[in-house]
């Protein structure tokens, strides 16, 4: 199963670090479900002071990037994390790779 891999980092703000920590524990109503139905099987994120690693598994390299953006539960989603990520991240995006 391919699995792609991105590199992010957070805010050096222990507020904010606390805030992705606790919605990523405690995430939206429906925001698995659009996971599932966009094709990733499966999601780790590591996190490292303000370094994150995340890598996603599905049957194709592609998996995942079919996420709907204009689902409500998505859009509230990103909402409230892009403010968390360092202005690096908002302006190139995530750092990417897969095996």
């Amino acid at each position: 199963m391919p699995r792609i891999a991105y590199r992010l980092w957070l805010k050096d703000d222990p507020a904010g670090i606390e805030t992705y920590v606790r919605y990523h524990l405690e995430p939206f109503d429906g925001l698995y479900d659009l996971i599932r139905e966009a094709g990733i099987q499966r999601y780790t994120i590591w996190l490292d002071g303000t370094d994150l690693l995340l890598t996603r598994e599905g049957d194709t390299p592609e998996v995942g990037e079919k996420l709907d953006m204009e689902n409500p539960v998505h859009a509230e989603w990103a909402a409230t994390m892009k403010p968390l990520f360092q202005p690096r991240v908002a302006e190139s995006g995530a750092t990417r790779g897969w095996n």
